[in-house]
């Protein structure tokens, strides 16, 4: 709970807050569950604060210095947030964010136009929930969930030109079967495979999504933003981003088509004489339904962008340059005393 102390003397006077915190800056702030719901905190002086589970439903943080609180399970709905500094703050997918002015709404944080901050995802994840930052297992799971969506898409390719030109036989593709089979078997067999290609895929797609909230640099920003499949692209322009929605509609729900050809076709009665596959449709079609409306509700997540704090990541490139610095240095130090061990050699031998 919080110190009822300290809620009452941010309260009553920021400017005494902020004097009181600069002669104090050795007593730990707790401003946990602490209801500061239109409260005027502009400017204040809440670093290293504990705010979990505060209540600061539009509060005026402008320009307020929240470098390393802890805002998880927060609500910040409609806070004002204008330049307000988050470098090493703490948010998790509980932190309400509903309407908050002055952030953008990442992928794995909020991110503060005006000072170029960011509030990360908690970075400590469970210790059972085999998540962490690795850009490489996010682009592991991207790479497995596009090609098992190519195939769905090579099936529903195949099965609507099929329908379009009125093909009798179909050949399956890779060689799956030797012999071309019937249009209407081929289509009721692909809503089998695809319902369970997709299923996959969403389930890739998730722990890609889920491994993206703990991104934390530029680099793997990039390397996830980049990755070229729309499904998992980021746009930030409205109109694009409207294409990218219809694009991501297409992509998720393309296995329907099998459904249409067989109504379509009135191919669906003939299934009758094939009481397995007629069962099988049955208890696929719910599970093809559910994994591509799974599939489009976590590509929208995507649509946000993957943030990175600007400022922290000067500061660690600045911290690799001097290190780069140090060792080229020590390696030119290193390369003129063998110089010297050589010369000396070379002059014993010269002398015996």
């Amino acid at each position: 709970m919080a110190n009822q102390d300290q809620v009452e003397r941010l309260k009553q006077n920021v400017d005494g807050w902020i004097k009181w915190r600069m002669d104090n800056p050795e007593i730990p702030i707790d401003l946990s569950q602490a209801n500061l719901r239109q409260a005027r905190l502009y400017k204040a002086n809440l670093a290293e604060a504990d705010m979990e589970g505060a209540v600061l439903i539009k509060a005026d943080l402008r320009r307020a210095y929240l470098t390393g609180a802890d805002l998880r399970k927060a609500n910040l709905s409609q806070a004002d947030m204008r330049e307000a500094k988050l470098s090493g703050a703490v948010i998790d997918s509980k932190t309400k964010l509903r309407r908050a002015k002055g952030i953008t709404r990442g992928v794995n944080g909020i991110y503060s136009q005006g000072t170029k901050t960011a509030a990360l995802m908690n970075m400590t994840p469970e210790g059972d929930s085999m998540q962490g930052s690795s850009v490489e297992a996010v682009l592991e799971n991207l790479k497995h969930a596009r090609r098992l969506h190519s195939i769905s898409l090579l099936f529903a390719g195949v099965t609507l030109l099929s329908f379009v030109l009125h093909r009798d036989k179909i050949a399956v593709p890779f060689n799956i079967l030797k012999d071309s089979i019937d249009a209407v078997t081929f289509a009721g067999l692909s809503v089998i495979i695809s319902a369970t290609l997709m299923l996959f895929v969403a389930i890739f797609f998730k722990a890609a999504l889920d491994g993206t909230k703990y991104l934390t640099t530029r680099d793997s920003a990039m390397k996830v933003g980049q990755f070229p499949w729309i499904l998992s692209k980021y746009e930030k322009r409205i109109a694009p981003k409207i294409i990218s929605t219809l694009l991501r509609i297409i992509l998720c729900f393309h296995p329907f088509i099998f459904l249409a050809v067989l109504f379509w076709s009135g191919a669906w009665k003939n299934f009758e004489q094939i009481p397995i596959l007629l069962y099988s449709l049955y208890a696929f079609i719910p599970v093809l339904v559910f994994a591509c409306s799974w599939l489009f509700w976590l590509s929208l997540g995507f649509l946000r962008p993957i943030v990175f704090d600007v400022v922290e990541e000067g500061k660690r490139q600045s911290g690799e340059e001097k290190i780069a610095s140090a060792i080229k240095e020590q390696t030119a130090k290193i390369d003129e005393l063998l110089k010297l061990l050589q010369e000396r050699d070379s002059g014993q031998r010269g002398s015996a």
